[in-house]
């Protein structure tokens, strides 16, 4: 089966890759990953929509509709339930603008300044993945409880995943250095693309 995974996001294609790879091998299925590039697609989609599954599947379609491939994209971000679940779809611009990594480790370390317990402090991962082949579509979430962290993680930051350094597990690991068997144990994108395999599987998709 092959499938294009709607994302230009380098550390994305990463973990997607890191992902696939282990959950096929898992459930006995065979998946030829595609990534944009490898079909010469530079072509971006504009993400308007209210919710994570919204802009999820506008991508999935956009990416469809330019290669004719089966295509999985997803939209996630992290929620803050003391900050009303900020800044949510607006992760990359919670400051009102694209900003750097440091700029929104900055501004969440100050948004959460007078917040001192763990309990107060907590967030979510989250993401919905959408599938899409011409004819099916396919919808999953994943979600990964944590803590932020009152420093930052001061090295191995991925680049363009500037939470992910403030995100501290339920192990009380920064969720940047998670082990790749860590990974399956709380990364959500893992989740829900288990989930999203199984669902295929059970439809009988090739």
């Amino acid at each position: 089966m092959k499938v294009l995974i709607g994302t230009q996001n380098p550390g994305k294609q990463k973990d997607f890759h890191r992902a696939i790879t282990y959950i096929c091998k898992d459930l006995g299925i065979d998946i030829n990953v595609l990534f944009p590039q490898d079909l010469h697609i530079s072509e971006t989609i504009k993400e308007s929509g209210k919710t994570f599954c919204e802009n999820s599947s506008a991508k999935a379609h956009f990416y469809y509709k330019k290669s004719h491939i089966s295509t999985i994209s997803d939209d996630g971000g992290i929620m803050i339930p003391i900050l009303n679940n900020e800044p949510g779809i607006m992760s990359k611009r919670w400051m009102g603008r694209e900003a750097s990594d440091k700029e929104l480790i900055d501004f969440t370390l100050k948004k959460l300044s007078r917040f001192h317990s763990t309990e107060d402090r907590k967030v979510f991962f989250v993401t919905c993945l959408t599938y899409f082949d011409g004819q099916d579509v396919i919808q999953t979430e994943g979600k990964c409880q944590g803590h932020i962290s009152r420093k930052p993680l001061q090295s191995l930051v991925t680049e363009g995943f500037p939470y992910r350094g403030l995100f501290k597990v339920r192990n009380g690991k920064y969720y940047d250095q998670l082990t790749e068997s860590e990974h399956k144990r709380y990364n959500h994108r893992d989740k829900a693309l288990r989930k999203l395999f199984k669902e295929i599987i059970d439809k009988n998709i090739q």
